[in-house]
């Protein structure tokens, strides 16, 4: 679908809709994190935005003048199959192709290449910034740092999939 059908069909469907999207593809790894960069400033704008409309619809609810028909916000996300992943593999692409929705790496277990490939892909994610490893020993094997805890409850009970459900 194209954005104006799919801005007529969410629209019936009573949102507001923002559209936040990759854009073309990139042609080199340099300019896909410029790409990357951008996106994640739209997006962050995007979210924010929606975040303050519906601050507004529930204010608006909770004053005792709720609104006849809100538009709930909603954005749509257009991003390449497999953004974040190998951008190509052995001289076939696979970021925006079939191939980031398979196994992208098949034999990334005995091939140096591919192992090489999933060892970046996985340590793009900056996985060491929120683990200490360090600290396993010290701490009975809890090696997880205190800033990346920070944002769950403080009452165990409360995170998710601890909550009992009657």
């Amino acid at each position: 679908m194209d954005d104006l059908e799919l801005l007529c069909l969410y629209t019936g469907y009573g949102y507001q809709v923002r559209f936040v999207e990759y854009g073309p593809p990139a042609s080199s790894v340099e300019e896909a994190r410029k790409i990357e960069r951008r996106l994640n400033a739209d997006l962050a704008v995007s979210v924010e935005w929606a975040y303050d409309e519906i601050k507004k619809i529930q204010n608006a609810a909770r004053s005792g003048s709720p609104l006849v028909k809100p538009r709930w916000p909603m954005i749509i996300l257009r991003t390449p199959k497999g953004m974040t992943g190998p951008r190509s593999l052995k001289g076939k692409p696979v970021e925006g192709t079939f191939r980031a929705h398979q196994v992208p790496l098949p034999n990334a277990a005995k091939d140096d290449e591919e192992f090489d490939l999933l060892k970046e892909w996985l340590e793009s994610y900056q996985i060491n910034d929120l683990l200490d490893m360090e600290s396993v020993q010290k701490h009975n094997g809890w090696f997880i740092k205190d800033d990346a805890l920070r944002v769950l409850p403080s009452k165990k009970s409360r995170r998710m999939g601890m909550i009992k459900v009657k």
